[in-house]
C-alpha cells in the first residue's frame, strides 16, 4: 500500500511522513520512507536526456495513464513542457514506491509527496483544466496505484509562518515574494480539497493547528492506514502492474 502525503508548502507532510513510517515500524511493519527535501542535484547533459528518456518510457509504458497525464497537463494554462516532464517523474517515483510496497509482508510505501501532489503543484500560478479532466485523471491513477491518501489541511497562514522563517526556499512558491506567497496559498490551497474530494480511494483529513500534539495525528494516520489496507487488497487483484514488478502477491 501507498501513503501519499498532500497539503499545500508548509503544512507539514514531511514532519508527519517521517512520524507515520516511525510508527509503523515501531509497530512491527516493513516500511520505506520517501521524502522530498533531500538536496536538489544539478544534473549534467546526459543525465538529463537520460532522465527524461526514462520519463517518457514510463508514460509509453502505460498509455492510457501516459495519454490521461499529457491531456490533463496540455489543458492547463499555461502550457509547460516541464509539468509534463514533472508528472512522468512522479510517475516513475510512484511505481518505484508499488514496487517496494509490495517487497514482504504488511510492506507500505511512505510518501511526503507523490502523484496526487504533483496534479496541484503543476496547476499553481496556472490554470486547472475543467473538473471532468482531473476526475477522468484521478480515476486512471485510482485504477493502477493503490493510494492511501492523507490531506494536511492547515490554514494558510500558519503555512505562510512556517515557509517564510525556512532557512532555504525548497519550492517555486516558496521563492515568490511573501506577499505573493500569501496570495498563492489562498488561491490554491482550496485544489487540494477538491483532488481529495473526487478522489476514488481511501483518504483521510487532518488538520494539524500547531498546539494539537503530533503523536494524536500519527495515532490517526496509523489506524487509517490499517484500515485502508484492507479495502484496497480487496481490488488489488484488477490493478495493471508497474512495468518491471513481478506477478507475487503478499498478504
Amino acid at each position: 500500500m501507498v501513503i501519499e502525503f498532500l497539503g499545500i508548502p508548509g503544512a507539514g507532510k514531511t514532519t508527519l511522513a517521517s512520524a507515520v513510517a516511525k510508527e509503523l515500524r515501531g509497530r512491527g511493519y516493513s516500511c520505506h520512507l520517501s521524502l522530498s527535501d533531500d538536496p536538489p542535484r544539478r544534473r549534467e547533459l546526459r543525465a538529463r536526456i537520460l532522465h527524461v528518456k526514462k520519463v517518457v518510457w514510463a508514460l509509453a509504458a502505460d498509455p492510457r495513464l501516459g495519454s490521461c497525464l499529457l491531456a490533463f497537463v496540455l489543458r492547463t494554462r499555461p502550457r509547460s513542457l516541464p509539468r509534463i516532464i514533472r508528472m512522468g517523474s512522479f510517475v516513475r517515483l510512484m511505481d518505484g514506491a508499488l514496487r517496494r510496497s509490495r517487497q514482504g509482508p504488511e510492506r507500505y510505501a511512505v510518501l511526503d509527496q507523490g502523484l496526487l501532489q504533483a496534479i496541484w503543484s503543476i496547476v499553481l500560478f496556472g490554470t486547472p483544466p475543467p473538473q471532468g479532466s482531473l476526475r477522468a485523471l484521478l480515476r486512471v491513477l485510482h485504477a493502477r496505484y493503490p493510494i492511501g491518501a492523507v490531506v494536511v489541511d492547515v490554514e494558510p497562514g500558519l503555512a505562510w509562518e512556517r515557509l517564510v522563517t525556512r532557512p532555504v526556499a525548497k519550492s517555486r512558491i516558496e521563492r515568490a515574494g511573501r506577499g505573493d506567497l500569501m496570495t498563492a496559498l489562498n488561491t490554491y490551497a482550496p485544489y487540494f480539497r477538491e483532488i481529495a474530494a473526487l478522489w476514488p480511494g481511501p483518504v483521510l483529513t487532518v488538520t494539524p493547528d500547531g498546539r494539537r500534539p503530533l503523536r494524536e495525528d500519527v495515532e490517526g494516520i496509523v489506524a487509517f492506514i490499517e484500515k485502508g489496507r484492507g479495502l484496497l487488497e480487496a481490488v488489488e487483484s484488477t490493478k495493471p502492474r508497474p512495468p518491471g514488478s513481478t506477478g507475487r502477491r503478499h498478504a
